[in-house]
């Protein structure tokens, strides 16, 4: 339900001596309802996608916004 890389982190954590970072997989579906539902955060994901990822500081700060202001 929630595609490939979900899948594939899956099994990569069940490896001896592979370490996969805890998270969390959310499908397309919920996803996309979010977004629909979030216009702010939709703004915000725009604006990440321009960034290089050397501008940490850039990132960082967009990251910080609050979608519910």
């Amino acid at each position: 339900m929630v595609g490939s890389m979900g899948a594939n982190l899956g099994e990569l954590s069940r490896i001896d001596g592979i370490s996969v970072p805890e998270g969390f997989c959310v499908t397309t579906e919920a996803y996309k309802n979010t977004i629909e539902q979030t216009p702010e955060l939709n703004a915000l994901l725009d604006q990440l996608t321009f960034l290089k990822i050397e501008d940490v500081e850039r990132v960082r700060d967009i990251s910080k916004k609050d979608t519910q202001s």
